[in-house]
């Protein structure tokens, strides 16, 4: 069973492996945000190492006509890594999908859920 914790958007996306606006046409991007929408689940990885944020959690995802490959997509925010980090830490099951993405706008927004345990409450 999963419980949902909260929505954010997805932090930074301009400086990452996305592409960028500016070099790319309208019906491109418009495609991406759509795949981008209807793509698989994304992938949190904690980032301790981050000299910004000890608490950072990067967010990838594929993108298909653009890469193949996992691609980062940018960061949780700030604030809700805080708390979000302390229970990767002690190995949560968190799972994320996106509730919604335009990338002619920079904005990803996803939900982040957390596995429970059949039987068990959250």
């Amino acid at each position: 069973m999963k419980t949902a914790l909260c929505t954010v958007h997805v932090a930074g996306i301009e400086h990452h492996d996305l592409p960028d606006r500016r070099h790319y046409d309208a019906a491109s991007i418009a495609r991406w945000s759509v795949s981008i929408m209807e793509s698989d689940a994304l992938v949190l990885v904690r980032e301790p190492s981050n000299r910004f944020d000890p608490n950072a959690i990067e967010v990838y995802g594929k993108l298909p006509g653009f890469s193949d490959a996992l691609i980062k997509f940018g960061y949780i925010p700030k604030q809700t890594a805080l708390w979000m980090a302390k229970l990767l830490d002690a190995g949560a099951v968190l799972t994320t999908h996106v509730e919604y993405a335009d990338l002619s706008t920079g904005t990803i927004h996803v939900t982040v859920s957390k596995e429970e345990e059949e039987g068990k409450t959250p």
